[in-house]
């Protein structure tokens, strides 16, 4: 596992993108910040997507967005990479990317890999466009059962590590999935684990404690 780690954050290294090491210290709070949802679209969420949008959205409103303050993205993942949008300072394009979610169905397997690949491009891209490294912020919507765990733990370990990145993981499906151990090894800490379902899960998204 250690060398797979290492060959993975080679590979980060050598795509390029200009995330932050460890000597680099985000602003405190939540007044510049990048936040990108992950969320889950496979089969096993057919006839819950509307709770996930809906949690999304209710996040989403709570702040006024621009380019040089909060940011909002999300990607959606099943089998394979899913719908995206980059992180905007626009209320009204997210607003436009969630109308769009909304017709997006739930189908296939649950690979979340290319979900942290387009974070990490997402992020990099982002601090090109600020000329600077804000807080960021990964927020993970799933119920666990990932077809590709091990190498979605082991990017989540680079982007925690090299991109000072912080994950927090919602399991949509806590009393039934068998996912908890995965999620809770994505998350940043056991804290940044929550344990939740769909009825609950836009509570879960608002209650998060994002302005460290």
């Amino acid at each position: 596992m250690k060398r797979e780690f290492f060959i993975l954050c080679l590979l980060i290294w050598m795509i390029g993108a200009p995330l932050a090491s460890g000597n680099v210290q985000p602003p405190k709070g939540c007044l510049e910040a990048d936040i990108i949802f992950l969320l889950d679209m496979s089969s096993s969420v057919r006839g819950y997507e509307s709770f996930i949008v809906d949690a999304v959205e209710e996040f989403s409103n709570s702040f006024t967005l621009s380019d040089d303050g909060i940011k909002i993205g999300f990607a959606t993942f099943a089998s394979v990479l899913g719908y995206t949008v980059q992180p905007t300072g626009s209320n009204g394009i997210l607003e436009s990317g969630i109308d769009t979610l909304r017709i997006v169905g739930a189908d296939g397997g649950t690979g979340m890999s290319p979900a942290f690949a387009f974070a990490y491009n997402a992020f990099g891209q982002s601090a090109d466009d600020r000329g600077k490294i804000p807080m960021r912020i990964v927020v993970c919507i799933s119920d666990g059962e990932l077809g590709d765990w091990e190498s979605a733990i082991m990017w989540a370990k680079a982007l925690k590590s090299y991109a000072g990145v912080h994950i927090y993981c919602i399991n949509t499906d806590a009393e039934m999935s068998s996912g908890e151990d995965i999620l809770i090894d994505i998350a940043s800490s056991p804290t940044h684990y929550v344990a939740s379902d769909y009825t609950s899960l836009t509570q879960a998204v608002k209650a998060l404690d994002l302005c460290m």
